[in-house]
């Protein structure tokens, strides 16, 4: 039985069973693959014919997608409800006839209004670009049909926003597959190739807050622009690349959904023998499993291992959940001569013989992050269906059939981490965790926790942020999840209205102790409402938790607003699966419940609270 017949089947049984919470999980176990359009439509059949069953379940958040293409989009179709099912979204999308995209864009009661959609893809290749530059066009000239055409677009994506909320996606190009000028093509500005890369260059540089550039350009240079796109798939059926190539496609769009959801990883988790090298180390020993330059084998895992700290140093946590003696794990970090990876490059290190599936609690628990913020990589099918069944909110990724050669490109492939933006905050949040970790293990001795906390020496600073702030704010409000008051997500020019309007407010903090500097670890809006301080949203970095940062903020705020003469504070409050700490954590810094909304701050206990916080 193939992959694909065993995981429909294993879905079926679950259904009979009634164990939906187990689907996504199992369809989990096919993201690894590059499946053909057939296989595609195998998946979107098994949905269709369940589909009351699997919705009623809730256990898919639900999307609504238009798509608009200037090629024919029904295979994008296939390819995006397939992928985003099996990562948890189910996707209900309206596809545009071949090339109307101006026409719905610009038709009030198109198909494409009337679908009301969440997201609106615009699927655009070179055939929907009506002006390229003539021969020996000026470089002046060329700029202008570049500005030309950027205009049109965004003409595009102005008429769908003031018309939907919808979250706009928008292809860059892939370069052309001729080259008429030979090796000249990259030479003459005016050439078809150059002009591609300086339009591609535009919409990235002036992408707008409610746009996304999915980066089809790139996808296309790694496939190979001869593969990617097919003459004749195009002039027998308009396809814009060639269908073999669906999952990848996919793969991408929802990689780039997933980013604008803030449904990215944060935490890579790994086993140890024939995943970072080859072989037992309890059999084997320190300088007896295969890693470095000793055998093909080895020089794969060390590049595995190079590439899985490159990610550690783009702000990407590593841990280690392995069943292994700790002292023989620990001594290839410590001895080996070309292991890469040091032990203090992992956030968590735990090697014993309890289940693999208890350890994730563990880890979750000491990183303050969610299950599902965390990769576990093993190459053992029994370990991976343990995980799959007793944590199904951890992603696995399992390398039992691959070749180690291959495990940077599926790893990488998978694109867990990607992100909308990335800031220096990302890079220095590994310095935070020693520091927590440090806090938890004293939680339980006041005296000693307040000791600590004083000897931190922490300042912060608390002020309307900079228009250059603006970018880690609207990540910090994308991506937190516990301490975050209402789950609402604000853009970049939502943050800035609050920033700019009167009666409104906006702040940002940032922190730094005798160890690291954290840089922006929180963001607060909302606006006064007569006397009173009305919150609509509080977010804060859970790499700064349990430090009383939390009443210095509410400090500050009630501070900044005293020439207003408020009385109080009032926050929205949403309780979610995951903000369920602010219970905690609000009736410490003077929260006290009322009915609608559920938290009230009294000004006159704000003196009371504590904090180790200074200026």
């Amino acid at each position: 039985m193939s992959d694909l017949a065993q995981v429909i089947s294993d879905c079926t049984g679950h259904l009979k069973k009634q164990r939906q919470d187990q689907i996504i999980p199992t369809l989990s176990r096919l993201k690894s693959q590059d499946l053909s359009l057939a296989e595609n439509q195998r998946i979107i059949k098994f949905l269709n014919a369940n589909e009351e069953n699997l919705l009623s379940s809730g256990i898919f958040s639900v999307k609504r997608i238009a798509i608009l293409g200037d090629y024919t989009v029904q295979p994008i179709e296939a390819g995006l409800i397939a992928s985003l099912a099996i990562d948890g979204i189910w996707a209900d999308c309206y596809c545009a006839e071949y090339d109307t995209t101006r026409m719905e864009v610009l038709n009030p009661d198109s198909g494409l209004y009337r679908h009301n959609p969440d997201i609106v893809l615009f699927a655009s290749g070179i055939s929907g670009i009506k002006e390229f530059p003539e021969p020996f066009a000026e470089e002046k000239e060329v700029n202008e049909i570049v500005d030309a055409v950027f205009s049109e677009y965004s003409r595009m994506w102005e008429a769908v926003h003031d018309s939907t909320d919808a979250l706009i996606l928008q292809h860059d190009f892939a370069p052309p597959e001729e080259n008429p000028l030979g090796r000249l093509e990259s030479f003459y500005p005016w050439s078809k190739s150059r002009f591609l890369e300086q339009l591609n260059q535009k919409f990235w540089q002036n992408d707008q807050s409610f746009v996304e550039i999915v980066p089809i350009n790139q996808l296309a240079k790694k496939i190979g622009t001869k593969n990617w796109f097919s003459p004749r798939w195009y002039h027998f059926s308009k396809h814009g690349f060639d269908p073999k190539y669906i999952s990848s496609y996919g793969k991408l769009i929802k990689t780039t959904i997933n980013s604008c959801l803030g449904r990215f990883k944060r935490c890579l988790v790994f086993d140890l023998d024939n995943t970072l090298w080859g072989g037992v180390v309890g059999d084997e020993g320190t300088h007896g499993i295969e890693l470095g330059n000793i055998s093909a084998p080895g020089e794969a895992y060390l590049a595995f291992c190079r590439y899985v700290k490159s990610l550690k140093e783009r702000g990407v946590l590593i841990a280690i959940n392995s069943k292994n003696d700790p002292k023989n794990a620990m001594a290839v970090f410590e001895k080996h001569p070309e292991m890469p990876l040091k032990l203090n490059d992992f956030s968590s290190f735990i090697c014993n013989w309890n289940e693999k599936s208890t350890n994730l609690l563990t880890i979750s628990e000491e990183l303050n992050i969610g299950l599902d913020s965390i990769v576990m990589v093993d190459d053992s099918p029994f370990e991976c269906a343990q995980i799959r069944s007793a944590v199904p909110e951890v992603e696995v990724l399992e390398l039992s059939d691959a070749d180690p050669s291959d495990f940077v490109r599926i790893l990488e492939g998978m694109n867990f981490f990607d992100q909308l933006s990335l800031t220096k905050e990302d890079f220095s949040r590994t310095e935070s965790l020693s520091v927590n970790q440090k806090i938890n293990s004293i939680k339980s001795s006041p005296e000693g926790m307040n000791d600590f906390l004083e000897s931190l020496e922490m300042k912060a600073t608390f002020h309307e942020p900079k228009s250059e702030e603006l970018e880690r704010l609207e990540q910090l409000l994308l991506k937190t999840n516990q301490f975050n008051l209402t789950a609402q997500r604000f853009n970049k020019a939502e943050i800035e209205d609050f920033v700019h309007t009167e009666g409104k407010f906006c702040y940002s903090c940032t922190l730094k102790d005798r160890h690291a500097y954290h840089g922006i670890v929180s963001c607060i809006l909302g606006h006064i409402q007569g006397d009173i301080i009305e919150i609509e949203n509080w977010v804060m970095s859970c790499r700064v938790f349990s430090r009383t940062l939390e009443g210095f903020i509410v400090g500050k705020l009630l501070n900044n607003s005293s020439g207003d003469k408020v009385r109080g504070i009032r926050a929205k409050f949403r309780q979610t699966a995951k903000n369920k700490i602010l219970n905690e954590i609000l009736p410490k810094i003077g929260f006290t419940k009322d009915n609608e909304p559920p938290f009230f701050w009294k000004i006159d206990s704000h003196n009371r609270i504590k904090t180790f916080v200074g200026e």
